[in-house]
């Protein structure tokens, strides 16, 4: 009986991870908006009067959120336990993490309004084209990644970094400017590759399915 809980328990191990990376992303979003809502200074766009200390619980459930999503996905792919269930409780984990952290940057006017609809509008577009490549996939699937979104959302998910160590980083305004403008940037070139990919399995498919009649 021992045995075949501990086999459970490894076969559920990234399952568990992603699950577990939710409650740290709720949490973190939490203690990220106390952070810099706190510090008055900053707020207040004085760059000169903003303190010197990182708090280390923000810095601490940042670290352990980025850790979690590179553990979940290397002991699925090493143990050969990836699944589509998997798959999709890894970006769920990944998407509440990106809307918590994100939306409360935004919300704090640390981030542009703008950039919501970019993340809005990349999720979407990851979702439908998705959607539409597994029908013509070889193996089945539910989600379809490609390099250029993959890159896009590994930026954002780094991107609340900037303000939790902002004491150590100089000119933040551009810095932040420049992060934004390249992952939409990203986003958009990979809205552009994922359209011709579902353009160019269409057509293959029509073909097949005409050389086959």
């Amino acid at each position: 009986m021992s045995r075949l809980n501990a086999e459970l328990v490894k076969r559920n191990l990234p399952n568990a991870i992603s699950v577990f990376r939710i409650f740290l992303s709720v949490i973190f979003a939490v203690l990220l908006y106390r952070d810099i809502l706190h510090d008055a200074a900053y707020m207040n766009g004085s760059a000169a009067a903003v303190g010197t200390h990182i708090d280390i619980f923000v810095a601490a459930f940042f670290l352990a959120i980025l850790l979690s999503d590179l553990v979940d996905g290397y002991l699925a792919r090493r143990m050969n336990l990836a699944t589509a269930t998997g798959a999709v409780l890894d970006i769920v984990s990944d998407l509440v993490y990106i809307t918590g952290a994100i939306g409360v940057l935004i919300y704090l006017g640390c981030l542009p309004i703008w950039f919501a609809i970019v993340l809005a509008v990349g999720f979407a577009q990851f979702a439908i084209t998705s959607r539409m490549l597994s029908r013509y996939h070889s193996k089945k699937t539910i989600l379809v990644f490609d390099n250029i979104g993959k890159s896009a959302a590994v930026l954002t998910m780094l991107l609340p970094g900037i303000f939790i160590f902002r004491y150590l980083l100089p000119y933040i305004t551009q810095i932040t400017e420049i992060s934004t403008i390249i992952i939409t940037a990203m986003f958009c070139i990979a809205t552009v590759y994922r359209i011709i990919l579902v353009l160019s399995a269409k057509r293959q498919n029509d073909t097949k399915n005409q050389a086959n009649n």
